[in-house]
């Protein structure tokens, strides 16, 4: 079967059964319009699925876990790596400030390059529900959870990573202006969908039921436009892609940006 033929009769199949496949569309509407179609990341039944996901990944019995998927075998996202490798050359310690992290998704993905550095500790910034959660069974000496950037950024940070949430918050720039504020030195961007169009798309992403039944808006950025808005007080130090596709074209990337 030639593929464009496939594809598209694979995609039919997919909006016939939302509940089996994570799932893109397109919406016309704007922000406010498309979340009125959808339920929020506060759920409470999705917290429990990610704290007894992440209970298995600290407990040894998995390697890691993503939007509480299990997985066995360590899987490392190496640009990343070599970001956090970068931003260690420049500064003495390793303190990063993970936005968006969940439960310690990236932090336990890469605990083992992670506790090979000297002095580092792992700041994950969230939703209230969330870091009460994990400041009561998660907390480590290295990974702490708390409500907002300030007050993480008083005690002094090396690197802010925002990996795969801009796309999801109404507007995102407010949180990079903080980082600005604070004056963090480096400022990482992962697992973000970019665009070639000179405006933002926006969609709605659909999660099958097997992960957690839920929908959400979701951005794709016009990339030239996040570039133009970053370089306003941001120096572009290298970007790569992400292996990751969806059902709207698309790039998903990663960059490594440092403050002017």
């Amino acid at each position: 079967m030639p593929p464009v033929i496939y594809e598209s009769l694979f995609r039919w199949y997919k909006q016939q059964n939302k509940n089996k496949f994570l799932l893109w569309e397109a919406h016309e509407g704007t922000w406010q319009e498309a979340e009125k179609e959808c339920t929020g990341y506060g759920e409470a039944s999705i917290l429990e699925k990610v704290k007894a996901a992440t209970i298995q990944v600290k407990n040894g019995a998995a390697a890691y876990e993503r939007d509480t998927v299990l997985f066995d075998e360590p899987m490392y996202n190496w640009p990343l790596v070599s970001s956090l490798q970068y931003v260690l050359q420049h500064a003495k310690n390793l303190r990063i400030i993970d936005f968006g992290g969940a439960l310690g998704s990236t932090y336990f993905q890469h605990r083992t390059f992670l506790n090979q550095v000297e002095s580092m500790h792992w700041y994950i910034v969230e939703q209230t529900n969330f870091v009460d959660c994990g400041k009561e069974n998660f907390t480590e000496n290295n990974l702490h959870f708390e409500y907002d950037i300030a007050s993480v950024a008083r005690q002094g940070i090396d690197a802010i990573l925002f990996s795969c949430v801009l796309h999801y918050l109404q507007d995102p720039f407010p949180f990079i202006d903080e980082a600005v504020r604070a004056k963090i030195p480096y400022l990482i961007i992962d697992r973000t969908p970019f665009t070639d169009a000179d405006k933002d798309v926006m969609t709605i992403q659909y999660v099958p039921e097997k992960i957690y039944k839920a929908k959400y808006p979701c951005r794709i950025f016009s990339e030239e436009k996040f570039k133009q808005k970053l370089l306003q007080h941001y120096t572009l130090i290298w970007e790569f892609d992400n292996d990751i596709q969806i059902d709207i074209p698309c790039r998903y990337k990663g960059m490594l940006w440092q403050l002017k």
